[in-house]
């Protein structure tokens, strides 16, 4: 055989093997789930998706609600009485939060979470929000009725765990469409 007919072979017989390995790599741009590229995109296009739900203010409305469960929770381990005003207060501004949480969230399109396979993660979510829901219905009773700051620090703990756990979803979900969530401006 000749050097030249060798080198065609040779050349012939690389390309059949690369074309036969070319179907299952993931090309960039291909995206592995349509749906969750659709959503990204449009995030990426309007800070928004899927009529309207906006990642950073479910973000801001779930930091905003820990940050309050957990100055309540650490006031009433700290403090001997706890100021009712100041407690509901706190309350109030978790349940708000909760509540504009839950209103982005609604905003999602079940077919296309469906689709971006991202149903489980926004079930998670409301599963904790109605749980931090509960806990301000626990410590409104405790603010009312027999204020025991060391009871209500307890409740406001749980409050705080449930809005974490929502968080890690939350997380979770915004990895998955490749959105990434506000990091501080300063350092």
């Amino acid at each position: 055989m000749s050097l030249r007919a060798f080198t065609t072979l040779s050349a012939v017989v690389l390309a059949l093997g690369t074309a036969s390995l070319l179907p299952a790599q993931n090309f960039p741009g291909k995206p592995a789930n349509p749906g969750r590229q659709e959503m990204s995109n449009s995030y990426r296009s309007r800070g928004s998706f899927s009529n309207g739900y906006r990642p950073s203010m479910t973000y801001s409305y779930q930091q905003s609600a820990r940050s309050h469960a957990q100055a309540l929770s650490s006031q009433g381990q700290t403090v001997k009485q706890l100021d009712p005003q100041t407690a509901r207060e706190h309350v109030a501004e978790v349940k708000k939060n909760v509540e504009s949480s839950k209103k982005e969230l609604a905003k999602i399109d079940q077919t296309a979470a469906k689709n971006a396979e991202i149903v489980q993660h926004i079930d998670a979510m409301k599963k904790h929000y109605e749980a931090a829901e509960k806990c301000c219905v626990d410590a409104e009773k405790h603010i009312t009725d027999d204020p025991k700051e060391a009871e209500l620090a307890s409740c406001c703990a749980d409050m705080d765990k449930h809005l974490a756990a929502a968080e890690a979803e939350h997380k979770k979900l915004m990895e998955l469409l490749h959105i990434e969530l506000p990091k501080p401006a300063a350092k």
